[in-house]
């Protein structure tokens, strides 16, 4: 990626498109998700936790497609569904670091198709001044940063309580079309009713029992998911 501070010396004139296409690099199969975001992704993606192969890293992800590539919510159109996550909506946005130590600001990968575009929102207006377009962004931006935060607070919650269990999604649609998604983890309902009270008052009063949940409620998800690969591939 080439990344670029975004400053109304440069980039005054520039619009970025917010549409949702492959083109801008909206074709993935699965987009990061936050705790506090969990509230509305549930009701439309399921919901798991993966692993960062390079950092060991736990995160959470909705997922959107059964391969690399394959976005089910993705059309001619744009994106199909009433709740886009901010990790894919601030795209092709993210926080870099300013001079002053600790400050923040926003940058942009300047080789994504959706910077530069010939129509979309402008980033600032004629007197310099930021769009409440890039206002807007630069709020989602701090919401993913204090999410990734709060996302590793969460996890080191669930390993230490041993609530975490792996699984394999496996699917089958008939002979030829099989998908295994290896490595993914969800909340054990098991050890979950095993807690002691006393632990289920702490993520109660966390706010992590309501993280929790909106995992395991999200998981009939697939199932909407399997329908709409069956539509579109007509299985």
């Amino acid at each position: 990626m080439s990344h670029v501070l975004v400053n109304p010396a440069e980039h005054k004139k520039l619009r970025v498109s917010t549409k949702y296409s492959a083109e801008g690099g909206d074709n993935i199969h699965f987009a990061v998700t936050f705790p506090r975001e969990l509230v509305r992704v549930r009701n439309i993606y399921p919901i798991f936790v993966q692993k960062d192969a390079n950092t060991g890293k736990f995160f959470l992800s909705a997922l959107l497609g059964f391969q690399e590539g394959e976005n089910l919510f993705l059309s001619d159109d744009g994106w199909d569904a009433d709740y886009v996550p901010i990790s894919v909506q601030r795209q092709p946005f993210l926080i870099g670091k300013g001079e002053v130590q600790g400050a923040k600001v926003v940058v942009a990968d300047s080789a994504n198709a959706k910077f530069g575009s010939e129509e979309g929102e402008l980033l600032f207006d004629d007197d310099g001044a930021a769009t409440q377009f890039l206002n807007d962004i630069a709020a989602m931006l701090e919401e993913m940063d204090f999410g990734v935060q709060e996302t590793d607070q969460f996890i080191q919650l669930l390993l230490s309580l041993d609530l975490l269990e792996n699984m394999t999604l496996n699917i089958t649609f008939n002979e030829h079309k099989k998908y295994s998604l290896p490595n993914l983890y969800t909340v054990s309902e098991d050890a979950l009713r095993a807690l002691e009270d006393e632990k289920l008052i702490k993520l109660y009063r966390s706010g992590a029992l309501d993280f929790i949940y909106s995992i395991l409620f999200s998981q009939p998800n697939v199932s909407s998911l399997i329908k709409l690969k069956k539509l579109q591939d007509q299985l």
